[in-house]
């Protein structure tokens, strides 16, 4: 997803610019800055050089940036059934997250992150199959 956004970026003619992303799509901004020079970087450069250093390069939305239990031991469980395609470590939760683990300082710095919470029981989550399990 993260070279989908330069590509995009690119087809379009943008060449600076900072994200919003909601769920997986801030995961993707995350691993852009952090992996490749990119729009981001050229944003970074613009403010930087105008003096701005205190603007939100990357903001998230509900983005499992430290894991998720839903791709841990929950996805093995579905796994017994038949559905899903099991367990994804790089998205199990923190600190055993090798994603996260390997996203630097200077990165996460950059990053305003927004999470969502809901309140306890069992059908209080964004998705009704996992709110139970979750």
């Amino acid at each position: 997803y993260a070279r989908a956004i330069i590509c995009d970026a690119c087809i379009k003619g943008i060449r600076a610019y900072s994200g919003i992303g909601h769920s997986h799509g801030g995961v993707a901004l995350v691993h852009l800055y952090a992996n490749y020079w990119s729009g981001l970087d050229q944003a970074e450069a613009k403010a930087c050089a105008n003096g701005d250093t205190n603007f939100r390069l990357i903001q998230t939305l509900g983005s499992p940036l430290k894991g998720t239990p839903i791709a841990g031991s929950l996805a093995d469980f579905g796994s017994l059934f038949g559905v899903g395609c099991g367990a994804n470590p790089d998205l199990e939760e923190y600190p055993g997250n090798p994603w996260f683990n390997n996203i630097s300082e200077r990165a996460r710095a950059k990053v305003w992150a927004t999470a969502t919470q809901y309140e306890e029981g069992l059908f209080t989550s964004c998705h009704y199959g996992s709110g139970p399990l979750v």
